[in-house]
Parts: C-alpha cells; structure tokens; sequence
C-alpha cells in the first residue's frame, strides 16, 4: 500500500485535460486556443489591465470585463517570438552538491549487502571524458559525475514568485494579483516563491482553487471551496 500524488476522476488516473478541461468545455464563458501566445497587454495610464494581443494559429485580441489570469515567465527580449531564457543555477549551493555526494556514498554501501550481492547489482558507470580523467570513487571524480548528470524533473516553479511588497523581487501579491496592475493575476505554478519539496502537481491544483476562488470573490460570486 502507498501513497499516489495525481490527478483523478471516479478514482481513475486522469490527465488534467480530461479531469478539468472536458467536464468545463460546454461552459458558455470558455474559450480555448491552442498554441497562443502573449505579444502584448493593454494597460492604461491608470495600470488598469483590459486586455491581451495573442498570437496562436492567427493573431486576435481578447478583451477583459473584470480580469485577465496568464501565465509568466522570464523573457530573453521583447520580441514574443524568442524563446525564453532560463537559467536553472543547478548545484549553486554547495549544500546540495555535498547532499548528492553524500546520497551516492551512501547507495555505494548497499552494493555490499547480500541482497544486492545476491541479484549481481552493480554500479553501471556512463563514461564520461571530462570525469573519467580522474580516479573513480574519489570525491573528486563523483562531483565532476554530478555536475554531469544531474537534470531537472519537469517541475519548475517560481518566475514570477508570490510575495509581500517588502519583497523586491515578489510579482503577485497574496491575491495572485500582479503588483502596480488592475485587472491582471497569475494563477499557475510560477508563482511559489520555492518549490515544494514533494510533486508539483497538488500544490499546482490547489494554486488554480485558490486563485479561482480569489476571482469569483472579487466578482460577488457566492460559493468558494472551503
């Protein structure tokens, strides 16, 4: 028996489309366009937000009578049709790679045990040239396989982060609503200020309750989850 962190309908494995996206797609106010893109906001002199300009199978401009909700990340310049810049900093602390240095040790004492011994579990070693100079099994050697190796999960968080307006680097404040704006939130994953230490998918979730929430507060809308 354990624990699964997912998205479910009538108890079955369900991607977010089938579970969220069809049960809402009958809904007169749902409008769904694939592949757009963000070229511009339409903010007044007052940062009172009324609209956006996507750019998706052909270019349209949707207007707002209360709010606009999008999603934020870090541009590589002006022009909409560059590819975002990310910078993931991995192994910047050196408290993680001595994390990582440690876990590996600690895998190493498990070859030894007669379970392992047993099933002829061994090490598999990716040949690496810039590591492979060095003596295996020093830590030396392992942090170069490291810094090699390690990736990310798919689960990035935090390029436009919830915070106080002490926080200079904070882009929404607790409402989800963009700081020196009217009418504009970002209600998705980008805007924990860390990521959490489990899957993203929950947290995610329950970010997209909240701001919905949030909405139909501000709209006079009566029911909110508890």
């Amino acid at each position: 028996m354990f624990h699964v962190l997912g998205t479910f309908s009538d108890g079955e494995r369900v991607s977010a489309a089938r579970g969220f996206l069809l049960p809402a797609m009958n809904r007169s106010n749902l409008n769904i366009v694939k592949y757009a893109h963000v070229e511009n906001l339409v903010i007044d002199d007052n940062g009172v937000l009324s609209g956006v300009n996507l750019r998706g199978e052909q270019k349209f401009a949707v207007t707002a009578k209360q709010e606009v909700i999008l999603s934020q990340v870090d541009l590589r310049s002006a022009d909409p049709a560059d590819k975002p810049r990310i910078f993931a900093n991995y192994l910047s602390d050196e408290a993680d790679l001595e994390l990582f240095l440690k876990t590996i040790r600690h895998y190493f004492q498990f070859l030894n045990t007669e379970t392992f011994t047993k099933h002829e579990i061994e090490f598999f070693n990716i040949p690496l040239p810039e590591c492979d100079v060095l003596e295996f099994d020093i830590d030396e050697y392992l942090i170069c396989y490291i810094r090699h190796m390690t990736s990310t999960a798919l689960h990035p968080v935090g390029t436009a982060k919830m915070g106080p307006d002490s926080d200079p680097d904070a882009v929404v404040d607790c409402k989800l609503k963009v700081k020196g704006t009217t009418g504009l939130r970002v209600i998705d994953a980008s805007i924990m200020p860390v990521i959490p230490r489990g899957n993203t998918n929950a947290p995610t979730i329950m970010v997209a309750e909240k701001g919905a929430d949030f909405v139909k507060e501000d709209c006079s809308f009566t029911h909110v989850h508890e």
